[in-house]
């Protein structure tokens, strides 16, 4: 019995300690203390008690920022981290933001847990909220400015989709309506939903952008309600339109674009150009001449010729405020109770891919330098590769080279 009980008070000590909030502050019990008394006849205020006793060192006029009292979010704060998360900077990168901004971290009053429990409850308050804020938006703008367009679907009270251009899109697209692209990109959104640009080119060979559009899936129905949405805005139809191989938008092109000619992007017939027979019909010229010294020289030259031909004219250039009414402040809309308008769910397209974030090229960088290194026997130093890769073994350098490229190098000079 003894055991057991003692068992018990080790794990009850041990959740007590768990339970234990860590603090920078502590309890002194200081009597330090101020009393008023105010006479409500008279409305006289008089001092009825005073001590000014401290048990505790004070603390100095440069640390006062450190005292939770006086922790405060401005309103550039705020906005500083709502719009920090558009381009993917979390709440304590923004804080390191706004600390070098304002010349140290003394000198901003806010910390780092401020910052990430702003953002805590901007996201508890916006997130069901998301699709109708960016409707309301989209609308207060259409009703405001008069050749902002803006239209949208719902699919039982889910966002559908929504197209939306503003007056400097119409105004190019009047101009520079003969040829347009369009292209669908994803992974720009938390709800994986496709976002089509329209672009067009201008007279100083620049993109410029006449429309934008969200929509849930690639199909025929969607595709078509976009260009039909389009349409209306622009009240014309371009004479030619590029996209890629997509055949739902090809089939809505047909149906609401009629006698509008469509072609296939160069990029994307380029992109795909490896993966094609070209490479093996250039293996089978080389292999039907390589014991012909004559015909493989004139295929040499025949080569270079079409080169040279394909390469003219080709160019080079390369607080007090409660927080909702804070985020309502920021956003530019009220946030409503009854939300008319859900968010979607998450969309799964043939460009979604893995549902974890892209990393960038640092990431990458940075964890190929902190795998664990291991010695090569090509170079003999603890390095990230092996002899297979390593940059000085031979057959690493002659890789690159084809069989029939070697043979021809070596035919050329008199093997």
């Amino acid at each position: 019995m003894e055991i057991q009980k003692k068992t018990i008070d080790t794990l009850t000590s041990k959740r007590l300690k768990k339970q234990e909030r860590k603090s920078y502050s502590k309890v002194t019990g200081c009597m330090a203390m101020i009393g008023f008394d105010r006479n409500a006849a008279t409305n006289i205020i008089t001092v009825y008690a005073f001590e000014d006793t401290h048990n505790h060192p004070l603390t100095e006029f440069n640390e006062e920022n450190i005292c939770s009292p006086n922790h405060h979010l401005s309103i550039f704060d705020q906005e500083l981290i709502v719009k920090a998360s558009t381009i993917n900077i979390g709440a304590t990168k923004a804080h390191k933001l706004r600390a070098s901004l304002k010349g140290g971290y003394d000198n901003l009053p806010a910390t780092k847990n401020d910052f990430k429990n702003f953002w805590r409850d901007y996201t508890n308050i916006v997130g069901p909220n998301d699709a109708q804020c960016v409707v309301d938006q989209l609308i207060i703008r259409r009703d405001n400015y008069q050749n902002f367009n803006f239209q949208y679907k719902l699919d039982d009270d889910v966002l559908n989709a929504m197209f939306w251009v503003d007056e400097t899109g119409r105004e190019n697209y009047n101009k520079f309506s003969d040829v347009i692209s369009m292209d669908a990109t994803y992974r720009t959104n938390r709800y994986n939903m496709i976002f089509v640009s329209f672009t067009a080119i201008n007279n100083h060979d620049k993109t410029i952008n006449v429309g934008a559009g969200l929509i849930s899936d690639e199909t025929i129905e969607s595709y078509s309600w976009l260009l039909e949405a389009f349409l209306s805005s622009h009240k014309k139809k371009p004479t030619m339109i590029l996209l890629d191989m997509d055949a739902a938008l090809s089939c809505s092109i047909a149906k609401v674009f009629e006698r509008c000619t469509h072609r296939l992007c160069m990029w994307h017939i380029m992109s795909k150009m490896p993966s094609k027979d070209a490479t093996s019909f250039f293996e089978k010229c080389v292999e039907s001449v390589i014991h012909d010294k004559e015909k493989l020289q004139e295929l040499v030259n025949s080569l270079q010729q079409l080169s040279e031909t394909c390469g003219k004219g080709v160019s080079t250039r390369s607080s007090s405020i409660p927080i909702k009414d804070v985020i309502e402040n920021i956003i530019g809309v009220p946030i409503s109770s009854d939300v008319k308008i859900k968010v979607p769910s998450e969309i799964k397209t043939k460009g979604s891919g893995k549902r974890s974030r892209i990393k960038s090229v640092a990431e990458k960088a940075i964890a190929k330098a902190l795998k664990p290194k291991r010695k090569c026997k090509g170079c003999n130093q603890f390095v990230n590769h092996d002899i297979r890769n390593c940059p000085i073994n031979p057959s690493n350098v002659l890789r690159p080279f084809k069989k029939h490229q070697v043979f021809v190098k070596e035919s050329l000079l008199g093997f």
